[in-house]
């Protein structure tokens, strides 16, 4: 979801906290609110985009086959075994057999929630506004 990398991103220069391990549980990115701009956001993703597309030319050229899977779509699964065996059953349908580890491979957990992009913007009407012009450039494929 390239909106939350670039909203994460954002966050991450205006506290100039890029990586945070919270011994305590408590986030000190948590409710910052960052400010939208549309330009920046479309320059950004346009970027994303490009470099996908790369990537993926780069795989193609491999006769092997491939599997893509969206974060979003294991992410919320909450524990490591379970993202695990959705992984391989993804890899799996995608013809490729292999065994996973469960206690050797620790899937990333996500450390932010799901809840609504909007609430992380401080000129969050500005971005409801401009919303329908991103609508379809969130995710790059």
């Amino acid at each position: 979801n390239t909106l939350r990398l670039w909203t994460s991103e954002r966050r991450a220069v205006k506290t100039d906290i890029f990586t945070e391990w919270k011994r305590d549980g408590k986030s000190k990115v948590a409710g910052v609110k960052v400010e939208w701009n549309k330009e920046k956001y479309l320059s950004f993703y346009e970027y994303k985009l490009k470099s996908f597309k790369a990537a993926k030319n780069n795989f193609a050229k491999f006769k092997k086959p491939k599997c893509y899977i969206k974060y979003e779509d294991y992410a919320h699964l909450g524990s490591s075994k379970k993202q695990i065996n959705f992984v391989k059953k993804s890899l799996k349908q995608c013809g490729i057999n292999i065994t996973i580890d469960p206690f050797e491979h620790f899937l990333t957990q996500k450390q932010s929630t799901l809840g609504d992009i909007s609430e992380s913007f401080s000129n969050k009407q500005e971005y409801l506004d401009d919303y329908e012009e991103i609508k379809d450039k969130i995710y790059v494929a």
